[in-house]
């Protein structure tokens, strides 16, 4: 295997960062300086992983302040969404409502941050469901009888849901997103 191949960056621009060639080693500033330039969006998925794991990591490490750690979720969001410059597919939305909740949870709501506001995540997480509630809500009914990729659709509607429950109670209001999001939530216990 060539140093080119063991390069966790396929040469791309966060391999530049620092001289092992490993993403565990770019520094804060360093990684969100590159996922904001358009050349540090060419980094291979398996680089983005390691970016996203490591940023996770940081920010859920109780030892450093609080703005650092939400400098790292930012990240962790970054390597997640740069990826997929059409949208989100659920998967990766999936990932990026962990990293969004955690941030909720963790540091709180926030009127200027729309990382951590519910209604802007319950809003994003309704529009990645590709089903209606009422057409889940049957073939949930059924699951076990339904095609391989109906299960996974509705494994993947769970995925994105299942990280609301904790934040249960920052989602009471009248507002519409919120009442259809506490909608799908009682759906949970009924997908695959």
């Amino acid at each position: 295997m060539n140093s080119a191949d063991s390069s966790p960056c396929d040469g791309a621009a966060l391999c530049r960062l620092k001289d092992s060639g490993r993403v565990g080693r770019a520094s804060l500033e360093s990684l969100e300086q590159v996922l904001q330039e358009p050349w540090g969006r060419s980094c291979s998925p398996l680089c983005r992983e390691q970016v996203r794991d490591l940023a996770v990591g940081r920010m859920q490490r109780s030892t450093f302040l609080a703005e650092v750690r939400l400098r790292w979720g930012g990240v962790a969001l970054a390597a997640i969404s740069d990826e997929y410059a059409d949208g989100l597919p659920q998967r990766a939305m999936a990932d990026a409502v962990r990293v969004r909740s955690y941030m909720i949870m963790e540091f709180g709501v926030s009127d200027t941050d729309a990382r951590r506001d519910p209604s802007a995540l319950c809003s994003d997480i309704l529009r990645h469901l590709e089903l209606s509630h009422e057409a889940a809500a049957r073939m949930a009914g059924e699951w076990r009888t339904l095609r391989r990729e109906q299960m996974l659709q509705l494994r993947l509607i769970k995925n994105m849901l299942t990280p609301l429950l904790p934040m249960r109670g920052l989602l009471e209001g009248d507002a519409l997103v919120l009442r259809d999001t506490r909608a799908w939530l009682k759906l949970i216990p009924r997908l695959p």
